[in-house]
């Protein structure tokens, strides 16, 4: 997988996102010209609570939305 921000400026990137940006140059990527590799991590499996389409679970008028989900 690769995490592709190359459509924005590097002016963008710099100022929106510093800690990243000079994170990643210390350890040789470049974000603004080109896509970096990424790895999924625990933070994108943290969701659990089954729900249908609408977010409804199988608690009446309980609803999880967003990462619980």
């Amino acid at each position: 997988m690769y995490l592709d921000i190359s459509h924005k400026p590097a002016e963008f990137i710099s100022q929106h996102f510093p800690m990243i940006h000079e994170n990643l140059l210390a350890l040789g990527f470049d974000l603004t010209p080109q896509p970096i590799p990424i790895v999924p991590a625990a933070h994108y499996t943290c969701g659990g609570v089954i729900v249908d389409q609408h977010g409804r679970t199988d608690l009446d008028r309980f609803y999880a939305i967003g990462e619980v989900s």
